[in-house]
Parts: C-alpha cells; structure tokens; sequence
C-alpha cells in the first residue's frame, strides 16, 4: 500500500507544477520549470556557487512529454508499482520557475 509520501511522488510524477523539486538523499534530480500543453521543461543540471553551495543551472533546459518525464522519474518496470527514483518537494523551488520566466 502507497504511503501518503508516495502518492504525492506519484501525483506530481504525472502532474508535474512549476518549482516541483525531485531529489534523492537530498542529491538533486531535477526542477519543473514550466508545464505547456503536453510537455514539461524542466533542468537536471547544476552548479557550483561555492565549496558547500550549488543552484540550478537554468541555461540548460530540458524538455519531454508528460509521460516521459513520469517515466524518467521511475526505475524498474510498470509492473514495480511506480517506484520513483527520488521524492518530491511539490513547488519547494518556485524561484527557479520563476526565474526561467524572466530568462
């Protein structure tokens, strides 16, 4: 049985928002930047701002369709009962969508 955790996972896996912020163990996955029509632009890169700091590398967009991005985000098969490959912190980096806007 899905733990509420996973449903959240789950829910913005196939209903991605801007500033959705996938990480696991705390390491970085990705951001959705913007969510448009069937597809999700979202950034997977970062950089350094510091010895200790990083930030999201907003210059390297990427995109994929609704179903794919769900699917990038899963290990295993379907048959695996949608396990993510990382958690998600539903709108936790808005500034980063917000701040693609403005780019």
């Amino acid at each position: 049985m899905p733990t509420e955790r996973d449903q959240v996972n789950i829910e913005h896996a196939a209903n991605p928002l801007p500033g959705d912020y996938w990480h696991e163990m705390f390491a970085p996955i990705c951001v959705v930047l913007a969510v448009a029509g069937g597809m999700v632009v979202y950034c997977d890169k970062t950089r350094s701002t510091d010895n200790d700091h990083w930030t999201w590398d907003l210059s390297q967009p990427s995109a994929k369709t609704r179903e794919e991005f769900r699917r990038w985000l899963h290990y295993g098969s379907e048959t695996m009962a949608h396990l993510t490959v990382g958690q998600c912190e539903p709108e936790a980096h808005k500034w980063a969508a917000d701040l693609a806007k403005e780019m």
